[in-house]
């Protein structure tokens, strides 16, 4: 019989409530997120959701989150060795540098932009749905593991 491979998450994520200052309603918030695969967290707004998020991007510190009441614990899978390769972000406002074209952001046809007509374009000619998957690319160029999406 052949041996199974199994499949480790990408991360390992778990963020704990300390006290009332914590906004999010569960006491514990866990996931595990596995190559291909998609974690939702859904809630009202000011529930805390972008804060974890921004936790596991890399963009805020353990400190930070123990300064409002919440004990964060990540593990990531330790063949992602280098902080940069781990995660990108996708905010509600792209991120686009406005004084590169689209092609100077790395646009990928992938995602659905024309290269012929946005070729020449700058971010702040896109529209919002445009602008959004030339940010996408721009995460795919990099090679993220993780993209975590602000929507």
């Amino acid at each position: 019989m052949e041996k199974e491979d199994k499949k480790w998450p990408l991360v390992s994520f778990q963020a704990a409530s300390t006290g009332p200052k914590c906004s999010f309603g569960n006491e514990v918030v866990e996931f595990e997120l596995y190559e291909g695969g998609c974690v939702c967290l859904r809630g009202n707004s000011g529930f805390g959701k972008m804060t974890l998020a921004t936790y596991l991007a890399g963009l805020s510190t353990e400190r930070d989150l123990q300064k409002i009441d919440i004990r964060p614990s990540i593990q990531w899978d330790p063949s992602i060795s280098e902080p940069g390769e781990r995660c990108g972000v996708l905010f509600q406002q792209t991120t686009l540098i406005d004084s590169l074209t689209v092609v100077a952001n790395q646009l990928l046809e992938t995602v659905g932009l024309d290269y012929a007509r946005d070729e020449p374009k700058h971010p702040t000619q896109l529209l919002g749905a445009m602008a959004c998957r030339a940010s996408l690319a721009l995460q795919l160029a990099q090679c993220k593991r993780v993209i975590v999406l602000d929507k």
